[in-house]
């Protein structure tokens, strides 16, 4: 019943890399599968865990020697790891092959991830990949939870926690699964109760489509002069981190926006607290850039008047990332910021290639 009548979701599982505290897939659990959601799962994604332990069509490899493509690494959170969406319709995937040949995008999506945990992903991504540029997905919270002070603990991701002299960074503590939980992954039947009936009942859906008054809210939280003067100290320290440690990279934030609202018409601010508070320090700080969705989705919606995300949870469908893309691809390009690298590009593993399970 739940394998081939109502397909039970199949999804990765986590682990923490000893040497770098970062999440990683545990391959023991399947490197590829599809993801069903809903109660009645009609239709899902394929996803694949690549070489380099990310949900992406593409394979990653390091910068061969003399290799001048233009990298776009791609930072995000569930939006952008996506198990929502076919592969070849993620944010990664599309923008690749908007910026055309000479240029990679490559998807760098952790579920649940907020700003600190792309300082610490940046720093690893740089090392290994060497991107020209980093472009980082925000959307509600992403400054606020990665205080500790604010945040909710996770067993995954750093936060910071403020101290006399600034900041102090707090690590996860480690964990591990028993087998006995692999084996009782193994029952699609638990996987559907647990994960197929809960789908699009988790608390940020409940908040951003279930409250009626939250653009109300958001006004209050920006009256709030106190917690955004906090906030706005931890973004500008955050992005300081970033400058300091990836000299003569560029930085673009993409801002998303409460969605409910706009399709209903409204026409005041539907700005995050959070992404507001990034988009003003990018004003004021060279090498980084914000791109704010709130014009580009109502520029589409009054074109189009299609959902940018599903049904039954509020992540993008092909058709958001789609929309998301060409504005990001276009932002980019006005910039200035698709310039080739001076170094002669050679056939080799750091070269673009087309994506495919």
């Amino acid at each position: 019943m739940f394998r081939v009548v109502l397909p039970a979701c199949e999804e990765p599982a986590y682990v923490l890399d000893p040497e770098t505290s970062l999440p990683a897939f545990d391959p023991s659990y399947g490197t590829s599968g599809r993801y069903t959601f809903g109660r009645i799962p009609a239709r899902g994604a394929d996803w694949r865990i690549n070489n380099a332990g990310w949900i992406s069509a593409f394979d990653y490899d390091p910068r061969a020697e003399g290799d001048s493509t233009l990298r776009v690494a791609v930072l995000g959170d569930s939006f952008v790891e996506n198990f929502y969406t076919d592969l070849d319709h993620h944010v990664d995937a599309l923008l690749d092959g908007m910026l055309g040949p000479g240029s990679d995008a490559w998807g760098f999506g952790r579920s649940g991830a907020y700003l600190y945990q792309y300082v610490i992903m940046a720093r690893e991504i740089d090392s290994l990949y060497d991107p020209d540029v980093f472009v980082i997905f925000l959307n509600n919270n992403d400054v606020r939870s990665s205080l500790a002070d604010f945040g909710t603990p996770t067993r995954y991701y750093f936060q910071i926690a403020s101290s006399d002299t600034g900041y102090v960074e707090i690590p996860p503590a480690p964990f591990s699964r028993s087998g006995f939980r692999k084996l009782l992954r193994r029952s699609a039947l638990l996987r559907y109760l647990t994960i197929n009936t809960k789908l699009g009942w988790f608390a940020e859906v409940q908040l951003e489509r279930g409250t009626d008054g939250l653009a109300g809210t958001l006004a209050e939280a920006r009256a709030d002069t106190a917690t955004v003067r906090i906030l706005r100290d931890a973004a500008d320290w955050m992005l300081g981190r970033l400058r300091e440690e990836h000299p003569g990279k560029s930085f673009v934030f993409v801002g998303d926006v409460l969605r409910p609202p706009l399709y209903a018409g409204e026409t005041g601010s539907l700005e995050y607290v959070d992404c507001g508070l990034v988009r003003v320090l990018c004003d004021s700080l060279p090498g980084m850039r914000y791109l704010d969705l709130e014009p580009v989705y109502r520029e589409a919606w009054a074109r189009d008047g299609l959902l940018f995300e599903y049904g039954n949870n509020w992540h993008w469908n092909a058709y958001g990332n789609r929309i998301i893309c060409e504005a990001l691809a276009g932002f980019l390009e006005d910039e200035g910021l698709l310039g080739r690298r001076e170094t002669a590009r050679v056939p080799g593993p750091g070269n673009r290639r087309e994506p495919g399970l």
